[in-house]
């Protein structure tokens, strides 16, 4: 274990709250030769350590966790690479031209093509690609799905993950050529975020946006949660097709969104200077009686008095809406 190891620790009374800060400090502060360490990195660093103690502890092999104290740093603040989901034109765009491609990184264009069908219509990381064999697919259920074995998921547990109908055709045919023995996607060099960066410059893509953001094969995941918040996929199934624990991690993370969507949406705001002529709707709840015009056969004086008894009320009208041909049962058999 790295912190263990960094620390010095041969022994448990050698490890301390100290001990495992300085080095963390060391770890992010980086050197000449070496950039320092994310926030994020370290936080994993630290978390991996605090289970181990955890762990120590409830198995009665050590009295106390040194290390429960410690909190993690603020990721947010410390953001390394800034990624970008591309849009679903640039996704149709990316697939035609790499389906015309010739071999690259030892992958045809259609390899190429599916690999990244797959990757955006699952959501699955490039080393869970990677693990895929004809086996782990069901196109013949009633759900086509994908299911990822337990020891290649990022979590360590089996996930069956749906496929939208759209891809079933084409990965069925795909499928047929392929040696069930022999994983579906293998490409010679394990850089396939080289490999992307490729393909979307002979599509004329940019793999990068004026806000920084960046298009790596992880993208690619990005792009898959992206859409689906776009396409009107509730928060909670995302959050489950993404495999996360928290919706946070989702919808703050993953989920991008473009000005031009966020422009839209500005467009359910009122215009705030307009001429003042707007429609009222009377709600029949708490509206307020309206104020009588003079009664007919009455001088000033009557009329004044019967407008202030009546601007007094102000609980519920008894009547649900402002046309008067439309009566309460109550009125109608006394009329």
């Amino acid at each position: 274990m790295v912190v263990l190891d960094g620390c010095g620790c041969m022994f448990w009374p050698d490890l301390s709250a100290s001990k495992a800060q300085a080095l963390i400090a060391d770890m992010r502060a980086g050197n000449a030769d070496k950039k320092g360490a994310s926030a994020r990195t370290a936080n994993a660093y630290l978390q991996t350590c605090k289970q181990f103690c955890g762990w120590m502890v409830k198995d009665d092999r050590a009295p106390t966790n040194p290390l429960a104290h410690l909190e993690r740093y603020n990721a947010q603040t410390d953001v390394r690479v800034r990624r970008r989901a591309l849009t679903l034109d640039e996704c149709r765009l990316l697939v035609e031209t790499v389906e015309r491609s010739t071999e690259r990184f030892g992958m045809s264009g259609l390899e190429r093509a599916m690999l990244y069908r797959v990757a955006i219509g699952t959501g699955l990381r490039v080393s869970e690609l990677r693990s895929l064999k004809t086996e782990n697919f069901d196109l013949d259920a009633n759900t086509p799905t994908v299911t990822l074995e337990a020891c290649y998921s990022k979590h360590r547990r089996r996930d069956v993950q749906p496929i939208a109908r759209p891809l079933v055709g084409d990965l069925r045919a795909f499928l047929a050529h392929k040696d069930p023995e022999c994983p579906l996607f293998s490409p010679h060099s394990d850089k396939t975020a080289d490999m992307l960066r490729a393909d979307l410059a002979e599509a004329g893509i940019s793999a990068e946006d004026s806000a920084g953001g960046k298009v790596d094969f992880h993208a690619l995941r990005h792009t898959f949660i992206t859409l689906g918040a776009q396409w009107g996929i509730a928060p909670k199934s995302l959050m489950d097709l993404a495999r996360h624990s928290d919706i946070n991690l989702t919808m703050r993370v993953y989920s991008h969104t473009i000005v031009a969507d966020r422009a839209k949406a500005l467009e359910a705001i009122p215009d705030l200077k307009g001429d003042g002529k707007q429609v009222q709707r009377a709600t029949g709840t708490y509206d307020q009686v309206s104020v009588s015009p003079p009664f007919p056969g009455q001088n000033d004086k009557q009329n004044d008095k019967r407008i202030r008894e009546l601007s007094q009320v102000t609980t519920p009208h008894r009547t649900r809406t402002c046309d008067p041909l439309i009566k309460s049962q109550l009125l109608y058999q006394l009329s």
